[in-house]
């Protein structure tokens, strides 16, 4: 099957590590990586429209988004989205996007 690449980057200034995901709007299939050193990049993506996210990594499964507990107090992990949908075309490398965390 035909497949595009991302490749972009996170302002991110916390102490934990980031998981970056990306979202198929329609199927909903979902691609992740670890932030390594600011930049993150997922290639043999499946062409369509995507959201981009990303998140700090407090659990042992970084695949899973950590909404945190009540009791005792442990608060949910941040996140950050990319405004725009992505579109992945077929042998196509997007290049530059950030999430900025603020």
């Amino acid at each position: 099957q035909k497949t595009g690449s991302l490749k972009g980057a996170v302002t991110y200034s916390g102490e934990h590590k980031i998981a970056v995901r990306l979202t198929n709007s329609e199927s909903l299939t979902q691609y992740h990586t670890i932030l390594e050193s600011g930049e993150f990049f997922f290639e043999k993506v499946i062409p369509g429209d995507y959201v981009l996210d990303s998140y700090e990594i407090k659990n042992d499964n970084f695949n899973i988004y950590y909404s945190g507990i009540w009791e005792p107090f442990d608060a949910s992990a941040r996140f950050a989205v990319y405004p725009d949908n992505v579109d992945i075309r077929a042998h196509w490398i997007i290049e530059g996007l950030e999430i900025i965390y603020e």
